[in-house]
C-alpha cells in the first residue's frame, strides 16, 4: 500500500467518525426513539398487572414536588385523604383506577445509562403505589413522555427493564386531584332537606315542610307566613342540591381572599332536621344543617362566582347562573293559588264591569254595569207548563239573575266562572301594582255561606285589562298578580238562560 493509498483511507475514515458524531449530536439516545419505532402502539399489548381494578382499596401518586394525592376506598365509595379530604367522583375515580392497573406494555427498553435521561426514569415524574384487598402492592414509577409516538415510560418494582406503554394515562395524572374530586357540592338529595333558609342583602325567609306540605315565612319584620308553591320549592331544592363545581380553590391560597365571604351575595342554609313547633312570633333559630355561602365574582366577566361549605374547607367556584336561579323572593316561591273559592258554598255573585271611552282602535262610549246573580233557594220547585203548549216539566235553573227581576240564569255560564276562581292561580306575584291606566275593569265580589247558614264569608277580586295582549292584573286580599286572559271569556259571558224552545202538541 502506497502513500497515496493510505492517505485516501485516513481521510475516509475521518470522514465516517465525524459523520457519526454529528449523527450522536442531532440523536441523543437513538436506541430510545429507535424502541419506541419498533415496537409501534398496534395492538392491545401485555397486561403488566394481573390485578382487577376492583380490589384496589387504596392509590397513592407522588409526583416530583412530593405533593402526593391518596385515595382510600371504603365501603365501595373512594375517598380523597390528600392533599385534601374530599369525596372523589366515583365515575372518574373507577375509570382512572382502571387505566392503572390495566396498563399494557407495547416494548421494553433498557433505562440504564445514558438512556436513563431520555426515558425520564432516572427523575421520575411520578410514583405510583396500589394496594390490594389481597395486601399486595402495585409499585412503579412514570418517566417522560416519549418525543415521538403517543407513549412513555414506566418501570414496575423489582423489574429491571422499562416499559413503554401508550401515554392515555398522561392527562389524567396532571393536577389528579382536582380532576377526581367529586364536583357535587352537596350530597344530600331534595326529598333529604326538611327546612331551607335564603338570606340576601335585601331578602330573608325560610322554607319548612309540614307533611307533605311547604310553609313559606317571610322573615322581615314583622314575620309573615304565606303557604309556598310546592313545585317551585321542589325546583329550587333540585338547583342547591344540583350544585356542581367548575374549579376549587386552596383555603390558604390568595384566591380565597378574593371571594368576600365577610360580604355574601346570598347564604342558603338548609337542613335534614323537622322543623320545630315554635309559632312565628317566638325568635327564628338556624337549625343544624350546611350553609352554602356566595361570595364575589372570579373576574369581571361574572360568569363564575365563589361559594364556600360550612361543613367542610372546601371553596370552590361555581357558574354565576347558579346563583341567579338561588335570588329567590318570597312571593317567586308562593302559592300561584291567589284565591281559592268552593263553588258549591257560593250563594251570590256581583259582576261590576267598567269600560271606559276610547276612540283607538275604534271609537266606544263609556260604560258601567252590574250584574248580580244568587243561587236559587232549594225550596222552589219545578214549573210546569200547560199542556196546550208543552207536556212535558221544565228543570229550573240553579241560579237567578237578580239585576234583571230574577229572571233564569245560564248556569252552566256561572258554573264556568266559578270553576275558573276554584283556584284563580296567578302566573306570577307583582311586588307593586302598576301604575294606574285607562283600561277595563271588572270587580268581582262573590259571598259564601256555610252549610246550613253557619257562616258567611265574602271576596273582592279586582281584574284589570291592561291591553289586547297582556295578562291580566289581579288584586285580592292585598296580592297584586298576573292572571290567564282566558279568565275574560268567562267574565264577558252572557249570563241570562236562553230562552226554552216549545213544541206544540198536534
Amino acid at each position: 500500500m502506497n502513500f497515496k493509498t493510505t492517505l485516501i483511507l485516513i481521510v475516509l475514515l475521518a470522514a465516517v467518525g465525524l459523520y457519526l458524531l454529528v449523527d450522536h449530536w442531532k440523536t441523543p439516545n437513538p436506541s430510545v426513539e429507535q424502541a419506541v419505532e419498533q415496537t409501534g402502539l398496534s395492538g392491545e399489548g401485555t397486561r403488566l398487572f394481573e390485578a382487577d381494578a376492583k380490589d384496589v382499596n387504596k392509590v397513592q401518586i407522588t409526583p416530583a414536588d412530593g405533593s402526593k394525592l391518596v385515595m382510600q376506598k371504603s365501603d365501595g365509595h373512594w375517598q380523597i385523604t390528600e392533599p385534601v379530604s374530599a369525596l372523589a367522583d366515583p365515575f372518574e375515580t373507577d375509570d382512572f383506577v382502571r387505566s392503572l392497573v390495566e396498563l399494557r406494555t407495547r416494548g421494553q427498553i433498557d433505562p440504564t445509562g445514558d438512556k436513563a435521561a431520555a426515558t425520564g426514569l432516572d427523575h421520575p415524574a411520578w410514583r405510583v403505589e396500589l394496594s390490594l384487598e389481597s395486601g399486595q402492592t402495585i409499585q412503579f414509577t412514570i418517566g417522560a413522555r416519549a418525543a415521538i409516538g403517543d407513549a412513555m415510560y414506566i418501570q414496575v418494582q423489582g423489574q429491571q427493564q422499562a416499559q413503554i406503554v401508550p401515554a392515555d394515562l398522561w392527562p389524567k395524572l396532571q393536577n389528579p386531584a382536582d380532576q377526581l374530586r367529586d364536583k357535587r357540592l352537596v350530597t344530600a338529595t331534595a326529598t333529604d332537606i326538611h327546612q331551607l333558609r335564603i338570606q340576601t342583602p335585601n331578602t330573608n325567609f325560610q322554607l319548612q315542610k309540614e307533611g307533605d306540605q311547604w310553609k313559606l315565612t317571610n322573615l322581615t319584620h314583622p314575620p309573615t307566613d304565606m303557604p309556598a308553591e310546592s313545585s317551585a320549592v321542589s325546583d329550587l331544592l333540585f338547583d342547591i342540591t344540583g350544585l356542581r363545581a367548575d374549579g376549587f380553590v386552596p383555603p390558604d391560597s390568595p384566591e380565597s381572599s378574593r371571594a368576600r365571604f365577610d360580604h355574601p351575595q346570598a347564604t342558603v342554609h338548609f337542613s335534614a332536621a323537622l322543623p320545630s313547633t315554635l309559632p312565628t312570633s317566638q325568635p327564628t333559630t338556624t337549625p343544624t344543617g350546611i350553609t352554602l355561602t356566595f361570595g364575589n365574582y372570579e373576574n369581571s366577566l361574572r360568569d363564575k362566582v365563589y361559594v364556600k361549605l360550612s361543613n367542610s374547607n372546601t371553596i370552590a367556584k361555581v357558574p354565576a347562573a347558579a346563583l341567579t336561579t338561588l335570588l329567590k323572593k318570597p312571593l317567586d316561591l308562593r302559592d300561584k293559588r291567589a284565591v281559592e273559592i268552593d263553588p258549591a258554598k257560593v250563594s251570590q255573585i256581583s259582576l261590576t264591569i267598567d269600560h271606559p271611552a276610547t276612540t283607538q282602535p275604534t271609537t266606544r262610549p263609556a260604560t258601567l254595569r252590574t250584574i248580580t246573580i244568587h243561587r236559587r233557594p232549594q225550596s222552589h220547585q219545578p214549573t210546569t207548563t200547560p199542556a196546550t203548549t208543552q207536556s212535558t216539566t221544565q228543570p229550573a235553573s240553579h241560579w237567578l239573575l237578580t239585576s234583571e227581576s230574577d229572571v233564569p240564569a245560564d248556569d252552566a255560564n256561572v258554573e264556568a266562572l266559578l270553576s275558573a276562581l276554584h283556584p284563580l292561580k296567578a302566573q306570577r306575584y307583582l311586588e307593586s301594582p302598576p301604575t294606574p291606566q285607562p283600561a277595563d275593569t271588572y270587580t268581582l265580589v262573590i259571598e259564601t255561606t256555610q252549610a246550613g247558614g253557619a257562616g258567611q264569608s265574602s271576596y273582592t277580586i279586582h281584574l284589570i285589562e291592561p291591553n289586547a295582549t297582556d295578562p291580566l292584573i289581579g288584586s285580592y286580599n292585598g296580592l297584586t298578580f298576573e292572571a290567564d286572559r282566558e279568565l275574560l271569556s268567562k267574565l264577558q259571558a252572557d249570563f241570562r238562560a236562553p230562552a226554552p224552545a216549545t213544541t206544540r202538541s198536534q
